[in-house]
């Protein structure tokens, strides 16, 4: 059996996490077995998951500054020299990539691999940056074999101008993500909101996704529509921090936290709208699924022109609540819902396919 080792940061609903899970999901795995390392480990969905296909979790710490992170990389060795053999090993680990392929590569690693999933977008860049990225650039050239993307921009964010990389893009699982009318009916009836405007965003409560401009949108849908509610899909280090927003705002009974759910294609079936008004992404897979279902797509400029398939209206961040909330409350009057699966199909996100293009990243 070929096996192949995924360093990720955690097994939450995040969008790396799902790109590697689809990636799992889709290989074939009687030729390939992936196992994973992660930051922390929690009991949710995708470590059962992981488990019960065959899978291996390891927890490799890592704390801030010099010292720790250099106890990250002999961790992550012993573990890579210990638990294989292995024919790859796969850093979503952005920045210390390279890094962290130079562990596997002391553990005689053939393959190793970086990849790049989101941009910079609205991000200020810092001059202190600049050195770490010139850095971080050089191990990557040093000790990668080869380098993915997940959008043009990502990867640019990442290698550079001069480090050739190879765009994989974030597929998704279109039998799920089909709009189904039987579906929207029964989640809103659980959640007890059949009559509702439902406005939807799913991703972890981090400075990237922007929840606290988000929050500030719906309370200015809110003032225009009394029956407007919104559901929030995610953790993250950033949750009570905007659970304290929210009821400053009093907006408590209309927001409703769904943390980690294992049936998150359900949702996405309930939303009149999907709002995204992240910082920076390398595509936004969340977006795509959303797209998927038909359900109108409110997404900032700071995300990837791939993200925008079909149903998506972008809206720069530079521009107040106010004015985002009368462009999604506009367009809502007239929209007319449908199925928008072979849409994403034709350009080329059914993870079907890309699952067999992973396998030759790999076996080739």
């Amino acid at each position: 059996m070929n096996r192949v080792f995924q360093l990720g940061y955690s097994l939450n609903l995040a969008g790396t996490e799902t790109v590697f899970m689809n990636w799992y999901r889709n290989i074939d795995r009687s030729q390939l077995q992936f196992d994973f390392g992660v930051l922390e480990k929690f009991n949710t969905p995708i470590s059962k998951e992981i488990e019960s296909l065959g899978g291996k979790i390891f927890v490799i710490p890592r704390g801030e500054g010099i010292i720790n992170r250099l106890k990250f990389l002999f961790r992550l060795y012993k573990t890579l020299k210990q638990n294989g053999p292995y024919i790859a090993f796969q850093s979503h680990d952005h920045w210390l990539g390279g890094l962290t392929c130079m562990a596997a590569c002391f553990a005689g690693i053939p393959k190793r691999i970086t990849i790049s999933h989101f941009n910079d977008g609205a991000k200020k860049i810092k001059l202190l940056d600049y050195p770490k990225r010139a850095i971080a650039r050089l191990f990557i050239r040093l000790f990668s074999t080869k380098r993915l993307a997940v959008s043009k921009e990502a990867g640019e964010t990442l290698y550079g101008k001069y480090l050739p990389f190879t765009i994989i893009k974030n597929g998704i699982d279109l039998t799920k993500f089909s709009y189904n009318i039987e579906k929207r009916n029964e989640m809103r009836r659980k959640l007890k909101i059949e009559n509702k405007l439902v406005i939807g965003n799913i991703g972890r409560f981090t400075e990237q996704k922007n929840h606290t401009f988000l929050i500030d949108i719906f309370a200015e849908i809110y003032k225009q529509n009394k029956n407007s509610v919104l559901i929030l899909l995610g953790v993250g280090p950033l949750e009570n921090k905007i659970r304290r927003k929210v009821k400053k705002l009093n907006l408590e009974s209309v927001i409703y936290f769904e943390g980690v759910r294992n049936n998150v294609e359900d949702y996405y079936q309930m939303f009149d709208a999907f709002v995204f008004p992240s910082l920076f992404e390398g595509v936004g897979i969340v977006a795509l699924e959303a797209q998927a279902t038909g359900s109108p797509c409110f997404m900032s400029d700071a995300i990837p022109q791939e993200a925008f398939v079909c149903n998506a209206k972008v809206i720069p961040l530079d521009i107040s609540p106010t004015q985002w909330a009368l462009e999604i409350v506009n367009l809502l009057q007239n929209y007319i819902r449908k199925d928008e699966a072979e849409t994403l199909r034709k350009a080329g996100f059914d993870m079907k396919r890309i699952g067999k293009q992973i396998e030759r990243v790999y076996l080739l």
